[in-house]
């Protein structure tokens, strides 16, 4: 009960947004994405955190924003919607679903959980330390920590196991 406290106490206004995304993120994934979109959004996700820890600020010249933490939102924000654009553009209004209501919604929960825990890992060691007093330490441990961050970036991909799209049976390919 005592962790519940801790999660939840409104002085750590972070932990309450955080569970909000994660409950947005899981709505979205319930009722607008099929299991390609999902890893579209992943991988997106994965590439505007390369784009922006790799991003080349002293080669353009693009100005003293680029260096700042906002500038670096910016960059990985514009990386994962410009990846989501490009690898989804064919697929963004022939959405499928899965029929059964259960499974639908088993696998919105664990992806969603599991992209709102990479986002907001991401998104935790991009922000200045005088932003990160609004989370609780356990939070922190969770999300920012060596361990947490390690897990957050792997437990996503492992997490597609359990999001197993339709076994296509064995036989000619579809060309």
């Amino acid at each position: 009960m005592a962790m519940a406290g801790a999660i939840a106490n409104p002085g750590y206004m972070g932990n309450i947004l955080v569970i909000l995304l994660a409950m947005i993120v899981i709505a979205i994934y319930g009722f607008m994405l099929d299991r390609h979109q999902m890893v579209i959004n992943l991988f997106a996700a994965y590439i505007g955190f390369l784009v922006a820890n790799f991003f080349p600020t002293d080669v353009l010249n693009l100005g003293e924003w680029t260096n700042s933490w906002w500038g670096i939102l910016v960059i990985f924000a514009a990386a994962a919607f410009l990846t989501i654009l490009i690898l989804g553009w064919t697929r963004i209004l022939r959405s499928s679903y899965v029929s059964n209501f259960f499974v639908r919604w088993y696998q919105a929960v664990i992806a969603g959980l599991l992209y709102t825990g990479l986002l907001v890992s991401i998104v935790l060691t991009i922000l200045p330390s005088k932003f990160l007093g609004q989370f609780s330490p356990w939070f922190l441990s969770v999300f920012i920590s060596d361990i947490g961050s390690f897990l957050w970036l792997v437990l996503p991909v492992a997490g597609l196991l359990f999001i197993k799209g339709k076994r296509r049976l064995a036989g000619r390919p579809v060309y």
